[in-house]
């Protein structure tokens, strides 16, 4: 792989995993070198090219650790804040609204076509939640979340890629927050 195709794939990962960071330093040995006491860098050898994929690498590798997303997968229905093109997203946001806020860096966001076409996780939703609006604010608790998941996994089962993508970022929420709201288009 050349250099080019290189910053191209980096700069269009949406986010980075341990697997990611190792596919691509083992592609770019040439380019970067490995860690320093124990913290993973990725350093460029003067090139200027380098030095700015290098950074925006640097910098997307470690807000994933600080946000806690260094050991998601590739998503295929989701995206975080930072890899959203536009506004027509349903955000996930962690837990209760705060009124004013739109767009964390930390929240989970899914394209309204995407959520359209999973038509069983939105009736999953609705049944748990019967006053839910794709275009409005809703709450919703782990216990709910749970009654939403075993609908999927006995009546809506062609949402359940959807669902675990979802859940397993929503493990991490309920371990600090009571509910998690979805802020609709």
């Amino acid at each position: 792989m050349d250099l080019f195709n290189l910053a191209v794939k980096i700069l269009k990962s949406s986010h980075l995993t341990e697997e990611t960071l190792e596919e691509i330093k083992g592609i770019a040995k040439k380019y970067w070198v490995g860690s320093k006491e124990g913290k993973t860098e990725i350093l460029y050898k003067g090139n200027p090219v380098l030095k700015k994929v290098s950074s925006k690498l640097q910098n997307r590798y470690s807000n994933d650790i600080n946000q806690g997303r260094e050991g998601e997968k590739n998503m295929k229905y989701f995206v975080f804040e930072r890899d959203r093109e536009g506004t027509c997203y349903h955000e996930f946001y962690k837990g209760k609204w705060d009124n004013k806020t739109f767009w964390k860096t930390d929240s989970l966001c899914i394209y309204d076509d995407i959520l359209s076409d999973n038509i069983g996780f939105v009736q999953a939703i609705r049944a748990v939640i019967p006053n839910y609006d794709s275009y409005g604010v809703t709450e919703i608790s782990a216990e709910q979340w749970n009654e939403i998941g075993s609908l999927i996994t006995n009546k809506y089962n062609s949402s359940i890629d959807l669902y675990q993508e979802a859940d397993r970022w929503l493990r991490k929420v309920f371990q600090e927050y009571d509910c998690f709201t979805i802020l609709g288009i």
